[in-house]
């Protein structure tokens, strides 16, 4: 998803969601932080 040419990097910064390996968690959490140089990197 980055785009250093239009100024928008975006990172994943954790990722969490079950207790064990090989399995189907109930629920799942990603926090995702996009930014943006200019107002037009917002169409990304």
């Amino acid at each position: 998803m980055t785009d250093w040419p239009n100024g928008v990097t975006a990172n994943t910064g954790l990722i969490s969601g079950g207790s064990a390996r090989n399995t189907i968690p109930a629920s799942a959490k990603a926090t995702i932080d996009v930014r943006v140089l200019t107002i037009g990197g917002r169409r990304m």
